[in-house]
């Protein structure tokens, strides 16, 4: 009975996720694996955990959050997102976390450090820093835009963050992201 309940839970919040209009990206997407023009960054290869993406802008976007999708059973629990603001005196902050996904959909909210709940950046930052069962590799398939004023799906499917990305982050970006977290 437990197992058809969870079934059911995930069905009607999966159909929720699936009836969300997803944006295509406003502009021409480059990121670390490809050059995207087709309206969205997809189909990422597997990489080891930890792992980022980054999506570089030819133009200013504000974005409320993104929606994330990772495949396969070994899918992406825990990420955060930073982004490029304040320019001239331009920062690395983080604006965004995911923490304990149960399913390979989930929704990243947007914050900045002035208290807007979006974000005005060309530049993006996805740092994958855990996936289910410890796994070692993960796909993130298809990453979607948030606009300012969309309406949000939230599946609901995360815990609560914790104030640092996970332990398994990298001594790379523990330092990258005191000296934002400084600036």
């Amino acid at each position: 009975m437990a197992i058809l309940t969870r079934t059911l839970t995930a069905l009607l919040l999966s159909s929720a996720a699936v009836a969300q209009t997803l944006n295509p990206w406003p502009a021409r997407v480059f990121t670390n694996h490809d050059e995207f023009t087709d309206g969205d960054a997809s189909t990422f290869a597997v990489e080891t955990v930890p792992t980022h993406d980054y999506f570089l802008f030819n133009s200013w976007q504000n974005l409320a959050g993104f929606y994330v999708q990772s495949s396969g059973c070994d899918f992406a629990t825990d990420y955060y997102v930073t982004a490029t603001i304040d320019w001239p005196l331009t920062r690395l902050i983080t604006i965004g976390q995911v923490c304990g996904a149960t399913s390979n959909f989930t929704l990243v909210r947007f914050a900045d450090n002035h208290g807007n709940d979006y974000v005005r950046s060309d530049s993006y930052f996805l740092q994958v820093t855990g996936a289910k069962g410890n796994a070692s590799a993960v796909r993130i398939n298809e990453v979607w835009p948030i606009f300012v004023g969309d309406e949000i799906v939230d599946p609901e499917n995360a815990g609560p963050c914790p104030a640092e990305p996970s332990a398994t982050a990298t001594p790379t970006v523990r330092r990258r992201r005191a000296l934002a977290d400084a600036a």
